[in-house]
């Protein structure tokens, strides 16, 4: 059995605007009849499927319709063969379909057509937020008018107005959720408001960049998910609306994402390397591939640390570092402070050690084969044991090391 999505209109002279409420549909099928027939049936996310047809209030010209699918919804511009405002959306003068609702937010009504246009841009001008309450709804349902402006030149209360984006509400939304603010005391009957005397136009000098925001903060409660840049500019305009709760929400948001970036922050090698200096017991810890040039790791427990990969160690300081049974094979440790380290039974095979300080390091048991040691200090270091094929000792002085 077929269902009917929610179907919202609006009108301009020229267009009529239908935006149908269906997610993710398929098989989407818009058909235009020059008398006024359109019918329209889709698939819904789930499979059932979404039909309807109606017959509008006048003529129109399908091949000027046009048909755009959204994410979430169905948006068709129909094109009428007059420019004409037609009284209704159905030609029918019955009570249209449940599911057939006016679209309040793309509302344009004839007298206001040419200064509802989407032009709100205009750097030349500041922009004025207009607020003009309809004479014919007595209730608190009934529709108020907010309407952007950008004022072309001169004198406000004479410039023409060029442009502007029109929004619509009740004085239900504008009163309930923000009861002290500035906005509810204008729209609750306790205070005059000055309005021009025409069109009931009440004034605000604020830029209206943000108010849609605004106007769906007092709907529904909920804070929009902006960047920072424009949480601040929200923030001055709920400042000055008074709109505490919203005030409060921004506020909340900003210290969750403060807090959410101080958890996420990605560690520097600095940092890293400061967790590590701190932390004397580094056994078994993997360092393979790890850049820790001029590092201070003094007197650190590295027994049994990986060191893989040519593992980057230049100008460290290692002093007194327990290296025993250490993986540092190929690694880079040249030029650097191993005085008094022990290296014993470590991998130290294809290592860089060229101008190292090893002056009364341990390295018994070490297997140093295919080191570079040129230029290395080995003064009283401790080589029993040690195995030196094919190790590179030019410029080496062996005469003071123990047990060779």
């Amino acid at each position: 059995m077929s269902r009917h999505p929610e179907v919202l209109w609006a009108q301009k002279s020229d267009k009529v605007y239908l935006t149908i409420a269906l997610p993710d549909a398929k098989d989407i099928s818009v058909k235009c009849e020059g008398e006024g027939l359109f019918c329209f049936s889709a698939v819904g996310v789930q499979g059932e499927s979404f039909d309807f047809s109606m017959e509008l209030f006048g003529n129109i010209v399908p091949e000027g319709s046009k048909t755009k699918a959204g994410l979430r919804n169905i948006m068709c511009s129909i094109q009428k063969e007059e420019k004409v405002w037609w009284k209704r959306l159905l030609k029918s003068e019955e009570k249209p379909a449940p599911y057939i609702k006016v679209d309040w937010n793309k509302w344009c009504d004839e007298d206001d057509e040419e200064s509802a246009s989407d032009t709100s841009d205009d750097n030349n001008a500041g922009i004025f937020l207009i607020l003009r309450r309809q004479g014919e709804f007595d209730d608190n349902q009934g529709p108020v008018w907010l309407i952007t402006w950008n004022w072309s030149s001169g004198d406000r209360r004479t410039a023409s107005m060029t442009g502007g984006k029109k929004f619509c509400t009740t004085i239900d939304t504008l009163t309930q959720r923000e009861p002290d603010s500035m906005l509810a005391a204008m729209f609750s009957g306790r205070h005059t408001v000055s309005e021009d005397p025409d069109k009931g136009y009440v004034f605000i000098d604020r830029d209206g960049k943000h108010f849609r925001h605004i106007l769906n903060w007092l709907r529904d409660g909920v804070v929009p998910t902006l960047a920072d840049a424009a949480y601040s500019e929200l923030m001055r305009e709920a400042v000055y609306y008074q709109l505490l709760g919203l005030v409060e929400g921004i506020n909340s948001v900003l210290t969750k994402r403060r807090e959410g970036d101080e958890l996420d922050a990605e560690l520097t090698r600095a940092d890293i390397i400061k967790c590590i200096q701190y932390n004397k017991d580094l056994s078994y810890v993997d360092f393979s591939y790890a850049c820790l040039k001029n590092v201070f790791f003094s007197r650190a427990n590295l027994q049994c640390a990986k060191f893989r990969g040519r593992c980057e160690f230049t100008g460290a300081n290692l002093r007194g570092a327990l290296l025993a049974g250490a993986n540092l094979k190929s690694a880079n440790l040249q030029d650097a402070c191993l005085v008094d380290c022990s290296f014993c039974g470590a991998d130290l095979s294809s290592a860089h050690l060229q101008t190292a300080d090893l002056t009364n390091a341990n390295l018994e048991g070490a297997n140093l084969e295919g080191a570079n040691l040129k230029g290395a200090k080995l003064n009283n270091a401790n080589l029993k044991g040690a195995n030196l094929q094919r190790a590179y000792l030019r410029h080496v002085n062996l005469q003071n090391t123990k047990k060779i």
